[in-house]
């Protein structure tokens, strides 16, 4: 699984960077750590749209975990999409 640390990044920027990364992603599940409010909302309306990724987002104390796994379905193709 591979972890990306985006904690003091703002929006709009932590989506746009989580988006990219997801696109690039070498691996099925793909791990974010980020403390922005507005991606914790933003993030799971764009993985809808998306439907290549499913979502399991925690909230921590003072951060957010958000675990991406591409759906069976994608599997064969890890790339992920940009809307």
């Amino acid at each position: 699984m591979e972890t990306f640390d985006l904690r003091g990044t703002r929006c709009p920027l932590t989506l746009l960077k989580i988006k990219q990364f997801l696109y690039q992603a070498s691996s099925s599940k793909v791990q974010f750590l980020f403390d922005d409010v507005g991606a914790s909302i933003d993030l799971p309306l764009y993985l809808q749209k998306a439907s290549k990724w499913h979502l399991e987002l925690n909230d921590h104390i003072s951060y957010f975990e958000a675990i991406c796994t591409l759906t069976s379905t994608h599997t064969s193709n890890t790339k992920g999409s940009i809307a």
